[in-house]
């Protein structure tokens, strides 16, 4: 979202700046092909991340799905909390650290 203000007002300044060059229709259009470029990029660059991302899930399983991943997670954390609370309870019980 930023980047995309970042290259609007970008995108007005040189638009100014080529209209004193080229004038106001070629410098418009200039800037239409510049801001289609810009998107066909950014497109192009999603694309290609998730064509990566599909490719390494599917065709070599070397990644594991998302969800696998935030399943994972979570228990990772359930665990680590139980394993809190059982250190908790072990020291009220007054018993020695192993």
């Amino acid at each position: 979202m930023r980047l995309r203000f970042i290259t609007t007002e970008l995108d007005v300044e040189c638009e100014e700046r080529l209209s004193k060059l080229f004038g106001d229709i070629a410098a418009h259009r200039l800037n239409l092909v510049w801001q289609d470029l810009c998107y066909w990029t950014f497109e192009s660059s999603n694309k290609l991340s998730r064509n990566a991302t599909e490719y390494l899930q599917q065709e070599l399983q070397l990644l594991p799905p998302r969800y696998l991943v935030r399943q994972f997670l979570n228990s990772v954390a359930t665990i680590s909390k139980d394993t809190d609370l059982l250190a908790a309870r072990i020291e009220r019980l007054g018993c020695e650290k192993v």
